[in-house]
């Protein structure tokens, strides 16, 4: 099997203070021994409840949390004994998608810098950016004018594709969606998930994709993950997981969609 990240057994405790006066300190298992893989080309989604965990481990796959204990493979290398210059080299393959496109740009540069940004901090040089952000601008269904506004200036599902622009213009293996389409009315939704299915078949992406609306990921994924207090508590492929539930917990979390038929 051919998998493009694999994650084995990560932990992460958060040590929480209660109280002014007693300052009780209590332990948070954000992971709890977390194993999951990803296969090339496909879409793993991660769901749960918030406060599941889902975030935390998306942070850790970049290493923008470390972890207490665990391994990660990605690409065929351990990423976690990466140092320095193969670290910056790895993380150009591996991108992210946040929830908020207004919070994920910086109000105050104009799309084009934005644009420019990851460009520059990986060496690209001059002569091919201006072509690498025309192309992938109007790719994602905005237009070569918009590169010269700035964020405020544009809706939250135009916010969103820029954000889509920009996590893919280093051209990533993966490419983590945190939460990527929660922000958006229903109908921009839809046009957010079907640019992301589009641009996967066409660049050969693996998404990992996480969210706590399964509704989304009955239209996107291959497989899922359930989460819950840090946990792993089911995984299996899509449709699997939609027709057979095992845990009760699964079972909650498919119940809560709209207009399908409750799993018993």
């Amino acid at each position: 099997m051919s998998y493009l990240l694999s994650a084995k057994n990560l932990s992460k405790q958060y040590t929480q203070t209660q109280g002014f006066f007693s300052r009780k300190k209590t332990v948070i298992n954000a992971l709890d021994n977390v194993s999951l893989n990803i296969k090339k080309g496909s879409t793993l989604a991660i769901v749960g409840e918030s406060g599941s965990g889902k975030s935390t481990l998306a942070r850790s796959l970049i290493r923008l949390v470390n972890i207490d204990k665990g391994q990660i493979i990605f690409d065929g290398k351990d990423f976690l004994s990466l140092k320095s210059s193969a670290l910056k080299i790895m993380r150009k393959n591996i991108q992210m998608i946040f929830q908020d496109p207004y919070a994920s740009l910086n109000p105050r540069m104009k799309i084009q810098l934005i644009m420019e940004e990851p460009l520059l901090v990986h060496n690209v040089g001059a002569k091919i950016i201006k072509q690498k952000i025309d192309v992938m601008i109007k790719r994602v269904g905005l237009n070569i004018s918009d590169l010269d506004k700035y964020p405020h200036q544009f809706s939250g599902g135009q916010r969103q594709r820029i954000g889509i622009a920009r996590a893919l213009i280093l051209e990533p293996k993966l490419v983590i969606c945190d939460e990527p389409v929660s922000a958006l009315d229903v109908s921009v939704q839809a046009q957010i998930v079907q640019l992301l299915k589009s641009l996967q078949k066409e660049f050969g992406l693996t998404y990992l994709f996480i969210t706590h609306d399964l509704r989304i990921v009955r239209h996107i994924a291959d497989e899922v993950v359930v989460m819950r207090h840090g946990k792993v508590v089911e995984t299996g492929k899509t449709d699997i997981i939609f027709q057979n539930p095992k845990t009760s917990y699964t079972k909650k979390l498919l119940a809560s969609i709209p207009g399908i038929k409750k799993p018993t």
